[in-house]
């Protein structure tokens, strides 16, 4: 008996025995991660315009390779960094290739109004993916693993189980202050 695994656009593909079956990946739709972390700086300049302080981030993997990323760091009780990332993803396996098309992190007051933007400029980014399920919180994590941590993911997560990864979950939907609808328009 053979069987043969192809995954195109979103969908795995499996054959057994001439039948076609589409399935969606498992981790489309949208997984968030809130994360807390000091300030980064590299002889005394700030090196992580975006991932310090508080941070809720969100991808929405589509089912048609495309992926939107959205996160938001609270730096101070008047200042907040958005991030706003969209491209297309490509699986391989348990092999993930995130290929970012636009990325632009935008500074606001507390009350909205913008006070710098930032076009920012990075590669692709390479992961092997996993589901995994933790009875105890009854919740399956999307687990990235990487070879280092990034501007759109931050550290790693603390999780020892998981070395050089970064850790999603689908259960609740961050409560941002300021939704990616809302900071769409450059």
């Amino acid at each position: 008996m053979k069987i043969f695994i192809v995954i195109i656009s979103g969908f795995v593909y499996t054959t057994l025995l001439g039948q076609i079956k589409a399935d969606p990946l498992p981790f489309q739709g949208k997984w968030s991660k809130t994360s807390g972390s000091a300030p980064q700086y590299l002889n005394g300049t700030l090196v992580n315009f975006a991932n310090f302080g508080f941070t809720r981030s969100q991808y929405d993997f589509k089912p048609d390779s495309t992926y939107i990323f959205h996160s938001e760091s609270k730096q101070s009780s008047n200042a907040y960094i958005l991030t706003d990332e969209e491209g297309r993803y490509l699986v391989v396996n348990n092999e993930l290739t995130i290929a970012p098309e636009k990325c632009v992190a935008k500074m606001l007051d507390a009350n909205g109004a913008l006070k710098e933007t930032r076009v920012i400029t990075s590669g692709k980014r390479y992961y092997t993916w996993q589901m995994v399920y933790f009875e105890g919180i009854d919740e399956t994590q999307f687990v990235l693993t990487a070879a280092q941590e990034n501007f759109i993911d931050g550290g790693f997560s603390a999780n020892n189980a998981y070395p050089n990864s970064f850790m999603y979950g689908n259960k609740t939907e961050p409560e941002w202050q300021f939704p990616a609808e809302q900071n769409s328009n450059d």
